[in-house]
């Protein structure tokens, strides 16, 4: 098998333990420039830049050096936190963060507010966009789209427990009481699944979703984690890992999982699972994969 490279936030050097020994495994953290150890998300644009969103601000790195961006008014040269990132159609770079949305334009190194009244400098944790160039994200218990190009908002109350969108430009997301919604073209208002999918979800406090593969990958407000199978219309549990936060399908075709015990590596069957835990603290937060097959990987603690 062809052997993954995983970066934690990070970049290439040690092969660390038997139970990792089909990964070679890199680190890069405050002492390279990073601007804080609690990556929140991690994104790698179609520039092939690493852009990391920390609980001190935003950096981006070249494969050389971080470049901290720095953000409009902020007060005693504190950065807000960063939470969420993504790119849109233009390659801008966007920010959900403790202060409100904010835009990077190709070339740029100051982050713009962004400014509308649906906003209002609320925190945003959870960001995607769309092929179409649809930004979507949850603001307190709402779902709230943005058009990139002439910056129009939409928002969809109760409807913004948790977010996803897939290769295909799908949006997934789920509402407070718990139903799971959809739009196919990632630009329509999402629509409520069908009824056998939402018995199946009755009674799981869903707090973050994700794909990968044929899955969707569920983490409950208890820390609890499920497989949701959309063709079977099953769920699976998933007791082996703690508060999954992010997934990906590598370019070994398998499924990385960040969680709070590590990252969980899986076949798309979901029947092969090897942990790798090669840091002091293995809380890892987001994940995201590079042009040459590289894993990027967000930790709590660790950078």
């Amino acid at each position: 098998m062809k052997k993954a490279v995983i970066l934690f936030l990070l970049s290439l050097s040690f092969i660390a333990g038997a139970e990792n020994s089909e990964f070679l495994i890199s680190r890069l953290d405050l002492n390279d420039g990073l601007s804080d150890n609690c990556v929140n998300d991690v994104l790698m644009d179609s520039r092939q830049l690493v852009w990391i969103g920390t609980n001190e601000g935003l950096d981006f790195y070249d494969g050389k050096t971080f470049v901290h961006v720095t953000f409009p008014e902020a007060k005693n040269d504190v950065q807000p936190v960063v939470f969420a990132l993504a790119e849109d159609t233009s390659g801008a770079i966007w920010a959900g963060t403790s202060g409100g949305l904010f835009r990077i334009r190709p070339g740029e190194r100051r982050m713009q507010v962004f400014p509308s009244p649906d906003l209002d400098g609320s925190g945003i944790r959870q960001m995607c966009c769309t092929r179409n160039g649809i930004l979507w994200m949850t603001i307190g218990k709402d779902l709230v789209s943005v058009r990139t190009d002439d910056a129009r908002t939409e928002v969809f109350r109760d409807a913004g427990a948790a977010i996803c969108r897939t290769p295909d430009g799908s949006l997934y997301s789920v509402t407070v009481k718990g139903d799971l919604l959809f739009s196919s073209d990632g630009s329509s208002a999402p629509a409520v699944l069908s009824p056998e999918l939402q018995d199946v979800l009755s009674g799981v406090d869903i707090s973050r979703i994700m794909h990968a593969g044929d899955w969707i990958f569920i983490a409950d407000a208890n820390g609890n984690s499920y497989a949701l199978s959309l063709q079977e219309k099953t769920l699976r549990p998933l007791p082996a890992m703690s508060r999954i936060r992010d997934a990906i399908t590598g370019s070994d075709g398998l499924i990385y999982l960040a969680a709070r015990d590590g990252i969980h590596v899986l076949d798309a069957a979901l029947e092969e699972n090897r942990i790798l835990r090669p840091l002091s603290d293995n809380s890892f937060r987001c994940l995201t994969r590079d042009a040459k097959g590289g894993i990027w990987a967000g930790t709590l603690f660790e950078g």
